[in-house]
């Protein structure tokens, strides 16, 4: 007959199809234990099995179940509720606003934040329409490369500016001046030239007053000065300390509304600042070493000009010289602007020419077609020759035009087509003079011509303005303005 036992191990009720003999060990499926049945007077009582199984029979076998549903009795734990601090909860939120507003702020100055040289363009007559810089700092990490650039500028313009300010400071001009930016322009029949140095350090504006010839003057809260010329042949020049890292030279007969605006920064129309009117080619072009870019928009400046062909060969290489102005009028007929740099490293001196366009599409038709021209395409296709009198003037010998032609390439970005080389410095260190002596005619050091790009482009590195060679003798940038030849100057 069916009986029914209760495990002693696991307290499972079994179910028996047939009543066991007495002894007769009995499995359970459940816990896997095995138990030995009582007998009929202790039916539905067994012993303890082989698992866990107490000595003393019946009595041990209840002693383990009592146990061991003690042991299956769930623990009930009480959770204490904590009450939450309002303080540190308003404190934790306000925490979190302050992170994503230090964040957001941070991304803010990092996008909108001015360069270096276009904080210094600010300074400039906001009409220039030429605007030169040259990395003072960045050239004399390279001590040797440095050496020779000061022996080619000694006698710039700028430098004796350089000079002239770091005599009242008891220091060396390399040491005090870390960036120059010169700026020429024309407005109402008037010339605009200023020069703006960046010193490495602050120092005290008071210092001015100690200039040679220095007579104090204020214009709208700001202190200025009228000095001797130091060289920069400046009509009246005077002087003025927008900030302690900036000292400003400007021409003295560029009529008071126009100096009024340099003294704020022309805070009062930025959007017609170089820097603000040159784009997107203004703000590639400052990345250099050692840079300058020329914009056409006000029509000072015209546009360059191709030599009229000649009938004929013509004896030396001046139909080479043509035929690269005639290279560099085309690219420049439809152009906003165009801006040269180079950027001076450890091993090599890296150059670039930038020219800005109304819009992007005419800047990738220009690229694509010197991409695809078959001298830059294959190795073996000699190039035009052209090419060899261009790469002459970079003052790195007889290899300069392989070596530029290797390093050479084409690209765009937005409105600007830019056309890039390198040379090692090695190649160049020797030949700075002849590189400066051939982008400005061979004439002595007058305002700013700092080397630029190995085997740039018309343009050249010179900028306006500036004291003469020996004798003090005026040389006035004429850069394509009517003057027949693309890098020259003029002498009045």
């Amino acid at each position: 007959m069916a009986v029914q036992v209760v495990c002693p191990q696991c307290q499972a009720r079994l179910r028996l199809a047939q009543t066991p003999a007495e002894g007769q060990e009995v499995g359970c499926p459940r816990c896997g234990s095995s138990f030995s049945w009582p007998g009929e007077e202790n039916e539905g009582e067994p012993s303890a099995g082989r698992r866990g199984r107490p000595a003393g029979g019946a009595a041990g076998s209840s002693t383990a179940a009592a146990t061991a549903k003690k042991q299956k009795k769930p623990r009930k734990i009480k959770l204490k509720k904590r009450k939450s601090n309002p303080a540190i909860l308003i404190a934790a939120v306000g925490g979190g606003l302050v992170f994503v507003g230090v964040v957001a702020g941070l991304l803010f100055w990092f996008f909108s934040r001015k360069s270096v040289a276009q904080e210094m363009i600010a300074y400039l007559p906001a009409a220039c329409d030429e605007v030169n810089g040259v990395y003072i700092g960045h050239l004399s990490r390279y001590p040797k490369f440095f050496e020779t650039c000061e022996q080619v500028m000694s006698n710039y313009g700028f430098r004796r500016a350089m000079e002239a300010f770091a005599k009242v400071t008891g220091q060396k001009a390399s040491e005090v001046v870390d960036y120059v930016v010169q700026g020429y322009g024309k407005q109402g029949g008037r010339t605009l030239e200023a020069t703006v140095l960046r010193t490495k350090v602050e120092f005290d504006p008071g210092l001015l007053a100690k200039l040679p010839g220095a007579k104090k003057y204020t214009a709208d809260g700001v202190d200025y000065y009228t000095i001797n010329d130091p060289g920069l042949n400046y009509p009246g020049i005077r002087v003025f300390a927008p900030t302690n890292r900036l000292v400003v030279f400007a021409r003295g007969d560029m009529g008071e509304d126009i100096f009024r605006a340099m003294l704020t920064g022309n805070k009062s129309n930025p959007g017609r600042t170089p820097f603000e009117r040159g784009g997107r080619l203004a703000q590639l072009t400052v990345r250099g070493t050692v840079w300058r870019f020329v914009l056409y928009d006000s029509g000072v400046i015209p546009r360059m000009q191709p030599p009229p062909k000649r009938e004929g060969g013509v004896i030396g290489g001046s139909n080479d010289e043509d035929d690269l102005k005639r290279e560099i009028a085309e690219i420049l007929s439809s152009a906003k602007g165009y801006g040269i740099k180079a950027s001076v490293g450890s091993r090599d001196v890296r150059g670039e020419w930038l020219v800005m366009y109304s819009d992007s599409d005419k800047a990738y038709q220009v690229r694509d077609k010197w991409r695809n021209a078959g001298w830059v395409r294959d190795d073996e296709q000699s190039p035009p020759r052209w090419w060899k009198a261009l790469a002459n003037k970079s003052g790195g010998g007889n290899t300069a035009p392989n070596v530029l032609k290797d390093n050479l390439s084409f690209r765009a970005s937005g409105e600007v087509f830019i056309v890039r080389s390198a040379m090692e410095v090695k190649l160049l260190q020797n030949g700075i003079g002849s590189l400066v002596g051939n982008f400005t005619a061979g004439e002595g050091g007058s305002g700013f011509r700092p080397p630029m790009m190995p085997g740039g482009p018309p343009g050249g590195a010179v900028p306006p303005g500036g004291s003469g060679g020996p004798g003090g003798r005026r040389r006035r940038w004429s850069d394509h303005r009517g003057a027949g030849r693309p890098c020259c100057y003029t002498q009045t």
